[in-house]
């Protein structure tokens, strides 16, 4: 609280002074974006407890969001052995530090929370890393709990070299077995601000096969065939080739695949068909046969 009060001077002198006025000033809170808080881990659970290393560490956890928004507060799980102060800091990718937090009001042990002085806004599918120090050295940790994607709402835990560790005040970048150290974030997505991530790779290559004829068919010398092939692709085929005896013999854009060939009139001999299915991407799927005249 404070008391204000005015004073007036005239030229001669002369001196009045106001009523005192008491007034309390209060902290304003700044409000929670509008939505719904998440964190990313759940009803995930420690295999391990109280472990000590006989050093202490500063743990973390990479992460992603689907959606821009705000980190509200940081939190992990307390073994029930450690002890000392304990501070949640947000990193970029790049190492810079965004935001830091010292806890208090802890209980014994499970999960502690504190807020951020100021809510911290990340952009959507930028990766981001959480982490708390130990204490007194005391941690718990799942090892491979990082091995496989953990999702929740628009977050995303990132998928190799995850579960942190490092110097206590720097940004940990080492990863044992994937653990995941139960580090973790309180995140409200900004109202209609889900972006979808970026595309991943096509690495799939199509599926050819050859209709017809069936391999080790005989054809008949001189005779003229139709070599017909079937092909499918997770995305889409893009051109299919037909080859016999290491020649082309046509391209096709679009189903039916297919092509006539004239078998050569020597008899006896064998000859190899193949067919090549390519999708966008670049990938190639392929079957070869062998036939021979008669």
């Amino acid at each position: 609280s404070y008391s204000l009060s005015a004073r007036a001077t005239d030229n001669a002198g002369a001196i009045a002074n106001s009523a005192a006025v008491s007034i309390t000033v209060n902290a304003v809170t700044q409000p929670p974006p509008s939505g719904t808080s998440v964190t990313l881990l759940t009803s995930q659970v420690p295999a391990q407890v109280n472990l000590n290393d006989g050093v202490s560490y500063e743990l973390g956890m990479r992460f992603t969001s689907t959606a821009a928004g705000k980190i509200m507060a940081i939190r992990f799980l307390k073994a029930s052995s450690e002890t000392g102060t304990h501070t949640g800091k947000i990193y970029s990718s790049s190492g810079a530090l965004l935001a830091s937090v010292v806890f208090s009001g802890e209980t014994a042990a499970g999960w502690q929370q504190m807020n951020l002085a100021s809510p911290l806004s990340i952009a959507a599918n930028t990766e981001y890393t959480v982490s708390v120090n130990t204490g007194a050295g005391y941690y718990v940790a799942t090892n491979n709990g990082m091995a496989s994607q953990i999702s929740n709402g628009s977050l995303r835990s990132v998928v190799g070299n995850n579960g942190v560790y490092g110097s206590v005040g720097f940004r940990p970048t080492n990863s044992y077995e994937s653990s995941n150290y139960f580090r973790d974030i309180v995140f409200v997505a900004d109202s209609g601000s889900t972006t979808p991530p970026p595309p991943t790779a096509d690495t799939q290559a199509p599926v050819a096969s050859i209709v017809s004829p069936v391999n080790g068919a005989l054809v008949k010398a001189g005779s003229v065939i139709t070599i017909s092939a079937s092909a499918s692709d997770n995305v889409g085929v893009s051109r299919v080739e037909i080859y016999t005896n290491g020649n082309l013999r046509c391209t096709k854009t679009a189903a039916p695949y297919s092509c006539n060939w004239t078998v050569p009139k020597r008899v006896g001999r064998t000859h190899q068909i193949q067919v090549k299915a390519y999708d966008a991407a670049g990938n190639v799927g392929s079957q070869t046969i062998s036939v021979k005249s008669n």
